[in-house]
This record gives C-alpha cells, sequence and structure tokens, in this order.
C-alpha cells in the first residue's frame, strides 16, 4: 500500500474508536469475523453444505414455477441454512456426521414427502460439489438420493398373514380403542393396500386423493372416503390439534409438541394387540402391506 493511504480496516478501527458505529453494526462486523474464523457465515460459503448448495442450485431455481421455488428456499433455510452441520465447515464433516444429518431430517425436521425429495436432492447436490472441490475428507455415498428414491417405491403387496377371524379381532380391537393412535394405525394397515411406513408418514392431503402418480396404490376414490378407513383416519385426526401435519401422531414425552409414529412401534403395538385379543403374533415389515380384494 502507497504510504500515506489508509487502508480499510484503518477505517473500520477509526470508526468503531470514535463511536461511528452504532452497535447493531459492531455486532454484525464482530460476527462476520467471528463467522470466517469458525468456518461458518458468508465468509466460508463455499466451504458448507448451505454455501455450496445455494451457489449450486439457485440460480436455476429461479428458472421454476413459484410453487416449486418456494418449497426449496424453504427447505434450503429449514434444513441448510438455519442448521448447525448445514453451516458446518466442510473440515468437520465426517460419515457419521452427514449420515446422523440425513436421519434427523427424516425424523425430527417435519418435511413431508415432496419436502424430503427436494432435501436428498440438494443433500445429494452439496455433497457431490464438496467431494469434487477435494473438500470431503471421507468418501461419500454417491447413490444417497437414487437409494432413497428407490426406497419410496419398494413396497412388497402380500396376502394376509392373518386368517379373516383374527383379522376381525384386531379390527374390533381398534374400533373399541378410537383414542389409541397407534391401534388406529395398525387398524388402517388391515384394511389393505397401504405399508406401515406409508401409515407413519401419512398427511391430510394424502386422505383427500390428492396425491401424485407415486401414491399410495389402489386408492382410486381417495383414502378418506372408503368408510371403514375414513372412520379410522377421522379418529386419529381428532387426537391432536388441527395445525398437526401427520394423521397419526403423539404427544412428544417432553410436552413439547407432537411427533409422528415409527413403524417399529407398530409393530410392537400389533404384538400387544394379538396378546390382547388371544391370537399368535405374526410380524409384518415396514414396507409390505396388504393386496386389496384378498
Amino acid at each position: 500500500m502507497a504510504e500515506g493511504m489508509v487502508s480499510m480496516a484503518d477505517m473500520v478501527i477509526q470508526m468503531i474508536g470514535s463511536g461511528q458505529l452504532s452497535f447493531e453494526d459492531e455486532a454484525r462486523i464482530r460476527q462476520t469475523i467471528e463467522g470466517r474464523q469458525k468456518g461458518t457465515g458468508d465468509g466460508q460459503k463455499g466451504r458448507c453444505l448451505a454455501g455450496v448448495i445455494d451457489s449450486e442450485m439457485a440460480a436455476k431455481m429461479a428458472s421454476q414455477d413459484t410453487a416449486m421455488r418456494n418449497m426449496f428456499w424453504s427447505v434450503y433455510k429449514k434444513c441448510f441454512k438455519d442448521s448447525r452441520v448445514g453451516k458446518m465447515d466442510a473440515s468437520k464433516l465426517t460419515e457419521k456426521t452427514v449420515n446422523k444429518f440425513e436421519k434427523d431430517v427424516r425424523e425430527l425436521y417435519g418435511l413431508d414427502e415432496n419436502e424430503m425429495v427436494f432435501f436428498m436432492g440438494m443433500f445429494q447436490v452439496g455433497l457431490d460439489k464438496m467431494a469434487e472441490k477435494g473438500l470431503l475428507e471421507f468418501v461419500h455415498d454417491r447413490q444417497r438420493f437414487r437409494d432413497f428414491i428407490s426406497s419410496r417405491h419398494r413396497i412388497s403387496y402380500i396376502g394376509n398373514p392373518y386368517s379373516s377371524g383374527e383379522t376381525e379381532k384386531i379390527m374390533n380391537w381398534s374400533e373399541l380403542h378410537p383414542t389409541d393412535a397407534r391401534g388406529l394405525a395398525v387398524g388402517l394397515w388391515f384394511t389393505g393396500g397401504i405399508s406401515l411406513m406409508e401409515i407413519v408418514n401419512l398427511s391430510k392431503k394424502d386422505c383427500w386423493g390428492r396425491r401424485t402418480a407415486d401414491s399410495i396404490m389402489q386408492f382410486d376414490e381417495g383414502l378418506f372416503r372408503v368408510r371403514r378407513r375414513a372412520e379410522i383416519v377421522r379418529n386419529a385426526l381428532n387426537l391432536h390439534p388441527a395445525d398437526v401435519r401427520y394423521v397419526f401422531a403423539i404427544p412428544r414425552d417432553d410436552g413439547s409438541g407432537w411427533k409422528r409414529l415409527t413403524g417399529m412401534g407398530l409393530q410392537k403395538k400389533l404384538g400387544c394387540i394379538c396378546r390382547a385379543v388371544g391370537i399368535s403374533y405374526k410380524k409384518i415389515k415396514e414396507d409390505e402391506a396388504l393386496r386389496l380384494n384378498t
């Protein structure tokens, strides 16, 4: 720098020293510097998932329709821009960290199926680009998104492992316990065409037949329009506030809100019902659904 010239740093220091900056401006400067030192914030935008995804996808999303852009930015903000892992410097990312992050998003972030597709797509793009730049210190899974998409369609349609008499006992138990969310969900499985995995992810809009081509199989009239299924769903919806996303939900243990059920929880519930009605328990897998009209 030429002699006598004042650097930008000198100017900022002078402004701070003379009290020319507001407290808010000083705080912003401090946060920017700390963020750069810690590997977060705009100073490290190209080294974290949030920054890489923004750089790679923001321009592409500009040409999409409003609904698509809104969903993208909503998922991006919730899962990457405002999350600890999303802002974490690449040097701190490990295979264990990214796998746990995906698991946490699936179970705790309350995304619906379409939002989850957006998340997994962004997650894959971010990790791929970071690997391409040599920022990752582990070999990441390049099939993560493809495996996720495949798993959404990998439902096995099976014959009923329970006799008609056993099934009726299970259904009767479910109907006699309309305030038991897990019992209602088990009853819904026995109406056919839907797996435990789909039941725990079932949202209100699914019940009105507004799903896309990858919807729950064979519900041509909409899940909510078939009498026995409709009764189960109505009872389930009556158990929680109207703003809860999922049809089948239970209160969190700490009272902080509501959470959706799990496939394992429904398997255990079926075992309890079988013992209660005096029949042998036959396990059903989370990705199995009864063939309709069997």
